[in-house]
């Protein structure tokens, strides 16, 4: 065993030294007496090497990345050059609904490469974002055209969810109602994303019908995803036939949710009654759905109905939010009920009615009603 004086032997007074050379170098022997390390040169030359050529490895790897990424730019932006000029022709040109484009011999050269047809697909995807009318269709015909929508289907089959949901992506906003039936199928999908994108592809393919997978979802709908699907249905008008009615009486409370708030955002009064229903509703996100629905479908029922309610509700957060719609749908008729809560012992509800009253008696021209209970 080597000593401290011996020549070509260091010393340390730290076990961890010790500890991190049997990590990287654990063939080689290393000595402790009396806490005392002792290494020889030709270890830490050793060591030196060692992590020397890790660096080169390290630094090489992300070289060759870096480059082959920049080859993969370069022939992006160039096939884009190619095409370019035949995409604005396209764009501009005013044809009928069966004819089909004129494929120049360069660009079906170009077009051979399935590379360059997943360009043009990036290209024309965002074109048909920022296109309409005659434009966006003539994008939408040479989709089909091309058969594009063979690279939107593969991607449907990848692992990678991100690579599913531009596919998904891709058929909806193309308007590929042919393959909705793929697009359903993974609307009840295990990966949150895939599942998110398959059901915004649906409803953006089919409408209200397109929310038939409400019938089947194992998954809640979160709140941002559930204000997607609203702005995809804001401009279609809701009726009895859509299904609304078995999905007000959904196992999935997030349906509920959901449906509760597309009646209030259709302002559709021909539900009032089903609403009103579901104030009964064992679950608390639901019945508040229920109160903010009928706040959007102000009338002198649903000011009655909220106020029943008031009377019933174990849950003080949403006694507090009826008070808070009765202030901007309430009239003078319902001040009695108002007055009633002011003179109560929760100060957190006294408050709430007293701004209400101060509102209602406001816009009623401080117009005096007797207090009565309703």
């Amino acid at each position: 065993m080597p000593f401290a004086n011996e020549p070509g032997v260091h010393i340390y007074k730290s076990n961890n030294f010790s500890k991190l050379f049997q990590l990287f170098l654990p063939g080689h022997k290393i000595f402790l007496l009396n806490n005392i390390t002792h290494i020889s040169t030709r270890f830490l030359y050793g060591a030196i090497v060692f992590f020397s050529f890790l660096t080169v490895i390290l630094v090489s790897g992300i070289l060759i990345t870096v480059l082959r990424k920049k080859i993969m730019f370069d022939k992006r932006s160039m096939i884009v050059r190619q095409l370019e000029d035949w995409i604005m022709e396209v764009v501009l040109e005013n044809a009928s609904d069966n004819q089909s484009f004129f494929l120049p011999a360069a660009v079906s050269l170009v077009l051979k490469s399935q590379l360059a047809k997943r360009v043009l697909l990036r290209k024309l995807m965002e074109l048909k974002k920022s296109l309409s009318g005659v434009s966006g269709d003539n994008i939408q015909k040479v989709y089909s055209q091309l058969n594009l929508q063979e690279i939107s289907l593969k991607r449907l089959e990848s692992k990678y969810w991100h690579v599913k949901a531009r596919g998904l992506q891709e058929l909806a906003v193309m308007h590929q109602d042919a393959y909705h039936e793929k697009v359903f199928e993974l609307t009840n999908n295990k990966d949150t994303m895939v599942r998110m994108e398959a059901q915004i592809s649906i409803v953006r393919l089919k409408g209200y019908s397109g929310l038939q997978f409400f019938d089947t979802l194992s998954y809640p709908l979160s709140e941002w995803h559930q204000l997607n699907l609203l702005s995809l249905l804001g401009h279609l008008p809701l009726s009895n036939e859509d299904g609304i009615l078995s999905w007000l009486k959904s196992f999935n409370l997030s349906v509920v949710q959901f449906s509760l708030k597309l009646i209030g955002e259709q302002h559709a009064v021909e539900f009032h009654d089903e609403v009103i229903n579901c104030l009964g509703h064992p679950e608390i996100i639901v019945r508040r759905e229920a109160i903010l629905c009928l706040g959007q479908m102000p009338s002198q029922e649903a000011a009655t109905a909220l106020k029943a309610h008031y009377l019933v509700e174990p849950d003080k957060n949403l006694q507090m939010i009826v008070i808070q719609i009765l202030r901007k749908t309430g009239s003078h008729l319902d001040l009695p009920f108002l007055h009633i809560l002011q003179n109560g012992e929760d100060l957190d509800i006294k408050l709430v009615a007293d701004r209400s009253v101060l509102y209602l008696q406001k816009i009623n021209g401080n117009r005096q009603i007797p207090v009565t209970a309703t």
